[in-house]
């Protein structure tokens, strides 16, 4: 109880001192305390970032320099796991918009890490993920960062970049969720303001909000939806129960499947995202899974010699497209949104039932097959009663039947229990003889 009390970032007595430094022109108050390591360390200036993230504190001690650069102490706190940030906007600032050319300083969760988070330094070359590079072009000594049982904790000292004002100094706050590899997401908050350094004061703040978690969530499931159960769904009715219209069932799934890829691009923030391979699936899969909708305006008609041609390109370029969409679907579980083992078991159960399904289908029609003939050759050998003109059957008798009155006798020629067949009107190979009894 009482490690956990002495987390806390400030004293209540000076919470509301500290909240109020978020006006303009208010003072905050010495005596904030970051819990890391070994033991808490004090800095003389805190400020919460109101409306990035969750409880993202920053902290800061102008160090005596001797030479011309100022120098920093930074804190950095959060309370939630992902990441948050901030950044020095380029001077002079682009047209393009603050974050584009900015260099930011991130406090962020990590897996793979000894003490479960890491800062990280970031030169945002666009507004896309996969033009986020990790760079170190800024000067800094003594990092250290850690998860803790209340989040994320970071302090470190730096050297203010050239040409930075320590009593206007504007800079960028972001945060947001992290990549199963360690890279960030587009941020869900962002805002900025200039920070006086000195007495502790921001002004020119603005803050805003994107809905990326939403965007995340409904990326998952149309996909999920679309790709991953109705399109499989239909591939198995139009095998197994050709009985049914499977066509509304994987048009309801492309539907679903193409607004949830559009969506996965503005996630990514355009072309050029975190996922290279990600993307590169999806475009595949949406593509053929187009083209077999454009494919039925020029489908031949049934008496057409392309038409068994088209039947199995038809066929065969929807099972790919369903193939790499599956295959996609695992990859993004797994890769992009590190669901864990329960995400990815619950999904192979899914599809196992509608691959089992369509295999049980498959023997079912298999085994209700008539069985082949006992005498295939002689089968061959006989003409078929079909190709014998009416007019010709007369007088002829079916297969293994004796014959009847048709069978003529000469009178004064007969003999006892014989009879002589008579031939049916016919020619070629069409005329058949009648058994005889």
């Amino acid at each position: 109880m009482q490690k956990a009390a002495r987390t806390r970032l400030v004293p209540l007595l000076l919470a509301a001192a500290v909240t109020a430094a978020l006006a303009p022109g208010a003072q905050a108050v010495p005596g904030c305390v970051l819990e890391l390591g070994a033991g808490p360390v004090e800095y003389d200036r805190c400020l919460l970032i109101d409306g990035i993230g969750s409880g993202f504190w920053l902290l800061w001690s102008v160090l005596p320099s001797s030479g011309g650069a100022t120098t920093v102490r930074w804190g950095m706190n959060s309370s939630a796991s992902g990441y948050v940030a901030f950044a020095y906007p380029p001077d002079p600032e682009p047209d393009t918009g603050l974050m584009i050319g900015a260099t930011a300083l991130a406090l962020q969760s990590c897996g793979s890490c000894l003490t479960g988070a890491q800062l990280r330094e970031w030169y945002l070359g666009g507004t896309a993920s996969g033009q986020m590079e990790a760079t170190a072009t800024l000067r800094l000594y003594n990092v250290t960062a850690q998860a803790t049982a209340a989040g994320l904790a970071a302090s470190f000292v730096q050297e203010l970049p050239e040409g930075r004002d320590a009593a206007e100094l504007e800079l960028i706050f972001a945060a947001g969720a992290v990549f199963g590899n360690g890279g960030m997401r587009k941020h869900e908050q962002y805002g900025e303001g200039t920070l006086n350094l000195s007495d502790g004061t921001i002004a020119d703040t603005e803050t805003h909000s994107m809905s990326v978690h939403a965007l995340v969530v409904a990326h998952i499931w149309l996909l999920l939806a679309g790709w991953g159960f109705l399109i499989p769904c239909g591939i198995v009715i139009g095998r197994c129960l050709k009985h049914l219209d499977p066509w509304a069932i994987q048009s309801l799934g492309l539907v679903l499947g193409i607004a949830g890829f559009a969506i996965g691009f503005a996630i990514a923030g355009g072309w050029d995202g975190a996922f290279h391979v990600h993307r590169s699936l999806g475009m595949a899969a949406t593509v053929l899974g187009i083209a077999q909708v454009s494919a039925l305006v020029a489908r031949p008609n049934k008496m057409s010699r392309w038409r068994r041609s088209w039947d199995f390109w038809h066929w065969w370029q929807g099972r790919a497209a369903a193939a790499l969409a599956v295959a996609n679907i695992f990859y993004g579980l797994i890769n992009v949104q590190n669901v864990g083992t329960g995400g990815v078991a619950a999904y192979t159960a899914v599809f196992s039932v509608i691959a089992g399904s369509a295999i049980l289908l498959d023997g079912y029609a298999y085994v209700q097959l008539p069985p082949p003939a006992l005498t295939p050759g002689l089968q061959k050998a006989l003409p078929s009663q079909a190709a014998i003109a009416p007019a010709s059957r007369k007088g002829l008798a079916p297969y293994g039947q004796a014959a009847t009155a048709s069978a003529s006798v000469t009178p004064g020629s007969e003999s006892p229990g014989a009879a002589t067949p008579s031939l049916g009107h016919g020619h070629g190979s069409e005329v058949q003889l009648a058994s005889t009894a």
